[in-house]
């Protein structure tokens, strides 16, 4: 199996389409999976969701047996792997450093911004707050 990831830094800008680019990180990975049951996918389950939240998963219900049936968790043993990585400024054409545009790179940041209840929750019910503390807004 392979597992390709890639995360977008920034767009590099240059003066002409052909050299404009992208600052990157990425990584792909080669390796056996096997099928994870039992109580250790449960185990496994709930450090995916604490991975993505710190905490939420001891605010969750547990999985019952019909979503756990429904749900296929796989690990993987990495045999080989391959990163790259894309970073600085503009790579232009030499002819192109004439041109008036503007050349340079616009930067890409990945956040968490607002936390939005659904219409199923109660107005009394306050977030949490390990996902208040995501948005810098603990009191």
């Amino acid at each position: 199996m392979s597992v390709s990831i890639h995360l977008t830094d920034g767009i590099v800008l240059a003066r002409s389409g052909f050299d404009s680019s992208f600052n990157y990180r990425s990584a792909t990975l080669f390796g056996i999976c096997e099928e994870i049951t039992g109580q250790e996918k449960v185990q496994q389950l709930d450090a995916f969701i604490d991975k993505l939240v710190p905490g939420r998963a001891a605010d969750l219900r547990a999985s019952t047996e019909q979503e756990l049936k429904a749900t296929a968790l796989l690990g993987m043993t990495i045999t080989e792997a391959s990163g790259k990585i894309r970073s600085g400024g503009v790579h232009d054409n030499p002819e192109d450093s004439h041109e008036r545009v503007w050349a340079g790179v616009l930067g890409v940041e990945t956040r968490f911004t607002d936390l939005t209840p659904d219409d199923e929750t109660p107005v009394l019910v306050e977030a949490a707050e390990n996902l208040r503390r995501l948005l810098g807004k603990v009191i």
